[in-house]
């Protein structure tokens, strides 16, 4: 996982997640890049410490960091006000070829995520947890084109200047 940390941002189903993937998985570990490590003082149990590593690191590092990992999360939970969000982690761990687990009603995140490459985690489904854990057992690098593509697609800097543009205009003709 890389960003901020809060409420707002999933850290009990990714924690969850983790564990229970870690049940039968034991040399699995979880990395998280943030620079609000104190949101996770008293959250993580002795057992998991040595599997669990956080860090504050310079943005110029954490492409190294993703590159290092074998899945995302990009989860947060979903509120009116997140529909119209804009997913710029989800696009970063795209652009990496990270296989993610990214909430579904955050911005346009049900277009953008390639099907069964990545997934699409519904937070209303009861059973979330243990399909998350499943789809991570799945998860191969053949999908690395596919979510690259994706990536490409959506948030390359070509894209991203043509959306700057596409709205400056709607501004200017406002």
């Amino acid at each position: 996982y890389c960003g901020s940390l809060g409420s707002q941002y999933g850290w009990e189903d990714m924690f969850s997640i983790f564990t229970q993937y870690h049940q039968t998985n034991p040399n699995s570990s979880f990395l998280i890049l943030t620079g609000n490590s104190e949101f996770l003082k008293d959250k993580i149990p002795d057992s998991l410490k040595n599997k669990i590593t956080i860090l504050t690191v310079l943005q110029t590092e954490v492409p190294a960091y993703l590159n290092a990992g074998d899945i995302a999360f990009a989860i947060r939970y979903p509120a009116y006000s997140m529909k119209g969000v804009a997913p710029i982690k989800l696009g970063e761990y795209l652009l990496m070829q990270l296989p993610t687990i990214a909430s579904k009603e955050i911005g346009d995140t049900e277009e953008i995520i390639p099907e069964d490459s990545c997934l699409l985690y519904n937070h209303s489904d009861s059973e979330k947890i243990k399909k998350a854990v499943e789809w991570c057992k799945s998860i191969d690098s053949s999908y690395s084109d596919i979510i690259r593509k994706a990536g490409i697609f959506y948030f390359s800097l070509e894209k991203s200047a043509e959306s700057y543009i596409k709205a400056l205009n709607y501004i200017n003709a406002i």
